[in-house]
């Protein structure tokens, strides 16, 4: 890779600054545009929302934008890639709320930060709980006990949502 001068690095810079600001509202009314049909019961398209976080080169956030879907939409990650999920929060008559909420807060601001952290918080204990209920199906004894032991340390909020 060349070097660049110091005026040809200037040029550079403000090149990308000139188009950064407009890749940012690309990318953020595709993310809301995706999310649309993600969340619009008669659609329910997941292919927009992957496609989009394939599309990102490597410089941006996927796994906050990903982390966004799943915070506002109908999925969740397997095996790293969007699936749709149905979700009980998300209605027909709701739907839209989700949307104009996630239209106001872009996948890159802080507060969508902590709402991916917290989405991928949400992501572990849904998969904790799916397993879970594998392993208490199981017959096999040593599934059982361990099934018991884990039971009694359980918060009462995961028991819950287990008992759900």
């Amino acid at each position: 890779m060349q070097i660049l001068s110091k005026d040809a690095l200037n040029a550079r810079i403000n090149w990308i600054k000139s188009r950064s600001s407009r890749i940012d509202e690309a990318i953020h009314q595709a993310a809301v545009s995706a999310l649309h049909y993600l969340n619009t019961p008669e659609i329910q398209d997941i292919g927009y929302a992957q496609r989009l976080v394939d599309a990102l080169g490597k410089a941006h956030r996927r796994e906050t934008l990903k982390a966004w879907f799943m915070h506002y939409g109908k999925c969740q990650l397997k095996d790293n890639q969007l699936v749709f999920l149905k979700r009980r929060d998300i209605t027909p008559e709701n739907f839209k709320k989700f949307i104009e909420d996630a239209e106001d807060k872009p996948f890159w601001t802080k507060q969508e930060k902590d709402a991916a952290k917290q989405a991928r918080e949400m992501d572990a204990e849904a998969e904790f709980i799916r397993l879970f209920k594998r392993l208490a199906s199981a017959e096999s004894v040593a599934h059982q006990e361990l099934i018991s032991k884990a039971w009694e340390v359980m918060p009462e909020y995961v028991k819950n949502k287990v008992m759900a």
